[in-house]
């Protein structure tokens, strides 16, 4: 968790210091959609993104969330719409220099994992807007195997024996609270 919020800081303090209006962010466990590279063109050809969104989510984690009814904007083919409710994860976001700014500034006051930037309290406190693309872009690699990539419209780029991997849902509660206080130091 350490590396992972030490890393994501960097790289927003580099945005909010930087001359790009935005920046995708992307970690290195997820599968990626044959649309991203679509989608990432068009934020590019889009004037003014800037002014109407901080942060703009492509990740999907096959959770439930809630979004605005009617998409607040749309690049061709792609709605976003505002994120209503909180949706862990931070496998692919862009992020503006505004919201990046916004998240330095936060972080010199304030410990937030790394996805605690998409916590709707958490957003609307700071003044983040935030929008979700819809459909989501990318999977992490722990969502993927749950959902059925294939299923979903992505591509298998994380090679791994999914009978290698010990998920939460598989430990009994007394191991997984277990996992979790050596995780934070607790025990």
């Amino acid at each position: 968790e350490r590396g992972c919020l030490l890393s994501h800081k960097a790289i927003r303090d580099a945005v909010a210091d930087g001359p790009d209006p935005f920046a995708a962010i992307f970690e290195d466990d997820i599968h990626i959609s044959g649309r991203l590279g679509a989608f990432l063109r068009e934020v590019e050809r889009f004037d003014g993104l800037e002014d109407f969104a901080d942060l703009i989510k492509f990740e999907t984690t096959g959770d439930l969330i809630t979004l605005s009814p009617r998409p607040t904007s749309g690049l061709p083919g792609f709605p976003l719409h505002d994120l209503l409710s909180t949706h862990y994860g931070t496998a692919g976001y862009l992020i503006s220099r505004r919201g990046a700014k916004i998240l330095s500034a936060a972080a010199e006051s304030k410990v937030m994992l790394a996805d605690h930037i998409f916590i709707a309290e958490e957003f609307r406190s700071l003044g983040l807007k935030v929008l979700q693309a819809v459909p989501g872009l990318v999977m992490q690699d722990q969502y993927g195997y749950r959902e059925g990539l294939e299923f979903l419209g992505f591509d298998r780029t994380v090679e791994q024996d999914p009978s290698s991997r010990l998920r939460s849902r598989d430990l009994s509660m007394p191991a997984l609270l277990s996992r979790e206080a050596r995780r934070f130091g607790l025990s």
